[in-house]
């Protein structure tokens, strides 16, 4: 690789879609994760971070299911999610 190429290239997708016996059917309810690939010269480094903004993910690990408002019902459903008003669906059938 060039010396002259250098900087980072940093990237963020969903990556993990299961908690617990839940699985998360909507792309945008999986928590996301920050990779970052730093060139500096001759050498490579790679970095990755799940995302836990407000502690979303901290607290739906510790509970074993999906906290606060989902884009759809994860699987299998959850009680909170028979009740009609707490779950948006805002895309799909």
């Amino acid at each position: 690789m060039p010396n002259y190429i250098k900087g980072d290239l940093i990237n963020a997708c969903p990556s993990k879609f299961d908690v617990g016996k839940y699985h998360l059917n909507y792309f945008m309810d999986g928590f996301f994760r920050y990779n970052r690939y730093r060139i500096d010269g001759n050498s490579l480094k790679f970095s990755s971070k799940v995302v836990d903004d407000n502690r979303f993910y901290t607290r739906s690990m510790k509970a074993g299911e999906p906290q606060d408002m989902l884009f759809l019902a994860p699987t299998p459903k959850r009680m909170a999610d028979r009740v009609p008003g707490i779950t948006m669906t805002w895309c799909g059938p």
